[in-house]
């Protein structure tokens, strides 16, 4: 689930965009454990038996594998009607061009040196 989030979030979100966006995205993700320990502390342990917990343990995930499937398609299909295709083309051109421009050959020292300077991975 984590990894078509974040496949998601790399769709929606621009890279100009991504400074702002991820750390709230990350920051929200915290919620979960919370959410999903009030259901257990609130439903499940309130279970006259260990089925009977198990059984709204197994509901409750198989509800929310559903809900996330269905926000995600339709995050896709409404994310893909609103934006324009020269936007995300221009986008892409912008980033290929990137790619594209020739790279200078480094030394191990000098890639060491070059990733440590760098602000994104620092």
């Amino acid at each position: 689930i984590g990894i078509l989030f974040w496949k998601l979030a790399n769709d929606v979100v621009s890279v100009v965009q991504a400074k702002r966006f991820y750390p709230l995205f990350a920051y929200m993700s915290s919620f979960a454990p919370v959410v999903a320990g009030i259901y257990v502390v609130k439903f499940a342990s309130k279970a006259p038996d260990f089925q009977t917990s198990l059984r709204r343990l197994t509901i409750a995930i198989a509800f929310s594998a559903f809900m996330v499937c269905f926000l995600h398609n339709a995050i896709n299909e409404f994310v893909a009607k609103r934006q324009p295709v020269d936007v995300r083309n221009n986008e892409k051109s912008k980033l290929d061009e990137k790619k594209k421009s020739k790279k200078p050959k480094m030394s191990m020292m000098e890639s060491v040196k070059f990733l440590s300077s760098s602000q994104y991975l620092g």
